[in-house]
Order: structure tokens, then sequence, then C-alpha cells
């Protein structure tokens, strides 16, 4: 379990997405947190180049993407190609 930021304890998010221990963030408001720390924890994942997600929806999509990949190769068509 990763601590919140208000608890002080180490490593928290912000160490982990800087020591590039993460790939993808998944941050979604609760309205729990204060402005400051959610800043800080969509602003670090941008500034180590790794992806954020801050909606549900999103990280659905982003989820559904990558076990589709696995699945099978990725394939490069126009768009014409999907509204035949």
């Amino acid at each position: 379990m990763i601590p919140k930021l208000a608890s002080g304890q180490r490593p928290n998010i912000i160490d982990l997405i800087k020591n590039k221990d993460m790939a993808m963030v998944i941050n979604t408001p609760s309205g729990k947190n204060t402005r400051e720390n959610e800043v800080k924890i969509r602003t670090a994942p941008m500034q180590n180049r790794i992806l954020i997600m801050t909606t549900l929806c999103g990280a659905d999509a982003a989820l559904k993407a990558i076990n589709s990949l696995q699945v099978s190769e990725l394939q490069v068509r126009a768009l014409q190609e999907y509204h035949k």
C-alpha cells in the first residue's frame, strides 16, 4: 500500500514516480485530497514522462487497449477502412 502524501511517510507516490517505479498512474479525484496534493500527484507523472489517467473511463479504455495488444498484433489501418 502506498501511503498518502499527508501522512509524511516515505516512500510516497511522488517518490515512486520520480524513481520511475511506476509505468502508469491512475488518479481520480475523490474530494478528500487537498488541492495541493492533487496537483502534485498529477504533475509528477507528466514531469517524469509517465502515463497518467484521471478518469475511470480513461483508465478502463487504456486497460482494454493494453489487453487487446497482448492478444493480437497492432494493425494500422486508414480511418476509411473502419467505415466501409
